[in-house]
């Protein structure tokens, strides 16, 4: 039977590329407190208003938006809204990553950011399982586990794969951090102090041609930032 408090990373990522967190947050909140099937009446109104800090009118727009979807159905005989299952989602947005992520309810306040450091902790493990197997196999099994290394994600993949600004990526990037989902080491490295950088330097180390600025009396490396994500994933099957 499906545990409520893991969302498929693929919801997640529609959440972040479609910027419809606020619906899908409502939608993962249902999933998480009622049976599939839900009457909005006073109480559960209530609970939804004060969770969310919205007005009736906002809740019913949004519960409207998944009713479009059809993530959400609606009896008017009865006033019973039908929670989807995750296997029918699957099936009509034909998701594929059978990745799932485990969200907790304060998560639902903050999911834009919540849905961004996920999909970016995504790209760090993966980075993480590609090493390890191309890696030579002297031990059977590595010494240190993929969530534990750091790895880098640059802001332009960010912006290719989530179809967002990089303003938005560096607010996010910023809350990931100070929320807890996303560790960070800074992709800035200052190497020496110097004058004048000569072209002999590049001919010598071609691998830092456009990587290299000057930060007063230092020359810094300019990397993406590397990140160890936090969060915990789950293999689960929704098809």
């Amino acid at each position: 039977m499906f545990k409520r408090n893991w969302v498929p990373l693929p919801v997640l990522q529609k959440a972040l590329t479609e910027k419809c967190h606020r619906e899908i947050s409502l939608f993962v909140f249902l999933k998480m407190t009622t049976a599939s099937r839900v009457k909005i009446e006073s109480r559960k109104k209530k609970e939804i208003l004060r969770f969310f800090s919205i007005s009736k009118s906002t809740l019913y727009r949004r519960l409207e938006t998944l009713r479009e979807w059809n993530w959400v159905g609606y009896d008017e005989l009865t006033s019973i809204y039908f929670v989807r299952g995750y296997k029918y989602i699957y099936k009509k947005e034909q998701f594929i990553s059978r990745t799932a992520v485990r969200v907790k309810f304060e998560d639902l306040l903050q999911f834009q950011v919540f849905s961004f450091s996920a999909s970016v902790g995504y790209l760090v493990r993966q980075q993480s399982r590609r090493k390890e197997r191309g890696a030579e196999r002297k031990t059977w099994r590595s010494k240190q586990s993929p969530a534990s290394i750091y790895r880098p994600v640059a802001i332009s993949v960010m912006e290719t794969l989530f179809s967002i600004s990089k303003d938005t990526i560096i607010n996010l990037k910023k809350k990931a951090i100070d929320v807890g989902y996303l560790k960070r080491e800074r992709g800035y490295k200052p190497l020496f102090h110097i004058k004048y950088l000569t072209p002999e330097y590049y001919t010598i180390h071609p691998e830092h041609i456009g990587k290299l600025r000057r930060d007063g009396p230092m020359i810094a490396l300019i990397q993406p930032d590397e990140f160890i994500d936090l969060h915990i994933y789950k293999r689960k099957i929704y098809l």
